[in-house]
């Protein structure tokens, strides 16, 4: 993984670190771009949770709980660039982005 300010996030947050080692357990050591890319979508969505929230100490297990899930929302559309259409339909720059982030919050 790159040595830059997400993956300290990474390294700091243990939820993140055990998702990367659930996925190591599922997939062995041969998906490691995989593992790391997992990883860093997270450390991504807490930094956007940092900042939508207003809060820096915010990690990722105060994420999960139930009465935060407006938050979470909130913070998935920030993060994959959420706008609306002429018509007003929702538009993202990264619509994937929220299928990956809902798979590994499950996870």
């Amino acid at each position: 993984m790159q040595d830059d300010h997400v993956s300290r996030i990474v390294l700091e947050d243990w939820l993140i670190t055990r998702l990367g080692y659930s996925i190591y357990e599922q997939h062995g050591s041969s998906q490691e771009k995989v593992i790391s890319q997992a990883m860093r979508t997270m450390a991504g969505f807490l930094l956007s949770a940092r900042e939508v929230m207003g809060d820096s100490d915010v990690v990722l297990e105060d994420m999960i709980e139930p009465e935060k899930f407006d938050a979470i929302v909130s913070v998935v559309h920030a993060l994959a660039q959420h706008s609306e259409t002429e018509r007003s339909y929702p538009k993202f720059e990264t619509p994937s982005l929220h299928l990956r982030v809902d798979n590994h919050l499950m996870a």
